[in-house]
């Protein structure tokens, strides 16, 4: 028999992206860590659990691991005893190539008919992982998470990530994720506009117990396939999304042992309107007009697009354009 070892369960909760206004449910790894040096060989279990949720009759989920560590058993995932039933429809069941760090794992699960009951709490499905025998750290991180009851409207949710170890980072203290977390900047990001995407914050727990502990290596994936995956010096990335629409952003950072954390966040690209035009025209004097007579016109811009725009105007006066333009003020 494989060894199979599990830790009583306590969770980290990260909040994700809020869908509605609903009490938020709790997808989260269960036990949130498995931290043991004998485990060498053999497998570890873990349960993707669901707490304080609405009704729902399906769930697309999708995690990672780090491969160096850990690889999925074949029959590493199992749905019995879930709270969709032990024989729920699978619509997606897809195991990416790896990358250089991680595998994904890409699952779709959904009742033959009926919801769950108000409040759901248990489980969504079991993941065992094989240990590759390298000692190391593999974080089972969740990408994305999405619930729902037929409605077509994700459920408002938070995911809580779990991890496992077999690797002590100072005496006596097992390796923890390093905690990965960014901010973008402008806060509505545009299409064809670039984004400043800050991962500078991010560090590593074990900073207090190894001498020099620090982030060495900040991996960006853009969660849009015209996108390479990149890494820049000192988490700081510049990046431009050409079309508008939802990406999921995950910062997957390293710290000086080699262990890996990642944090995954949606992204709103927003599509640039232009929507310029004459908020007001006026001359002046307007009426009883002598041959001779100096006439001000005066026209001003306005801008109700996404974004700041230069505005150049041109009076034509019966079909002649007036060339002694006085600019009076800039518009953004």
């Amino acid at each position: 028999m494989p060894f199979i070892k599990q830790t009583a369960p306590t969770h980290v909760v990260t909040p994700r992206a809020q869908q509605s206004t609903a009490p938020q449910a709790l997808v989260a790894v269960d036990p949130q860590n498995i931290s043991d040096t004998s485990i060498t060989s053999g497998q570890v279990q873990f349960a993707i659990n669901i707490t304080n949720s609405l009704p729902i009759n399906s769930f697309v989920i999708r995690v990672s691991f780090n491969v160096n560590v850990t690889t999925i058993s074949k029959s590493g995932l199992s749905f019995q005893g879930g709270v969709l039933g032990n024989t729920p429809n699978i619509s997606l069941e897809c195991i990416n190539g790896v990358s250089v760090i991680s595998s994904t794992i890409d699952l779709g699960i959904s009742m033959l008919g009926g919801t769950t009951p108000n409040p759901t709490n248990g489980l969504l499905f079991k993941l065992t992982l094989d240990i590759a025998g390298k000692p190391g750290l593999s974080q089972i991180h969740f990408l994305s998470a999405d619930l729902e009851n037929g409605s077509g409207t994700p459920l408002n949710i938070q995911s809580s990530d779990g991890y496992f170890t077999n690797r002590l980072c100072s005496p006596n203290v097992y390796c923890k994720p390093p905690v990965a977390v960014f901010t973008v900047t402008p806060a509505v990001p545009l299409q064809n506009v670039p984004a400043i995407f800050d991962g500078s914050t991010s560090h590593t727990p074990n900073q207090n117990q190894t001498a020099g502990q620090k982030i060495v290596q900040w991996r960006w994936n853009w969660g849009e396939k015209d996108l390479e995956d990149s890494e820049f010096p000192l988490g700081i990335a510049n990046q431009t999304y050409n079309y508008a629409g939802n990406y999921t952003v995950t910062l997957s950072v390293v710290d000086t042992d080699g262990m890996i954390g990642s944090y995954s966040a949606p992204l709103l690209i927003n599509r640039i309107i232009v929507d310029i035009g004459i908020l007001d025209l006026s001359a002046n004097p307007s009426h009883e007009i002598q041959p001779g007579t100096i006439v001000t016109i005066t026209a001003s811009p306005a801008n109700i697009g996404t974004s700041a725009a230069n505005i150049t105007l041109r009076l034509f006066v019966d079909r002649k354009e007036v060339e002694n333009r006085v600019p009076r003020r800039s518009t953004n």
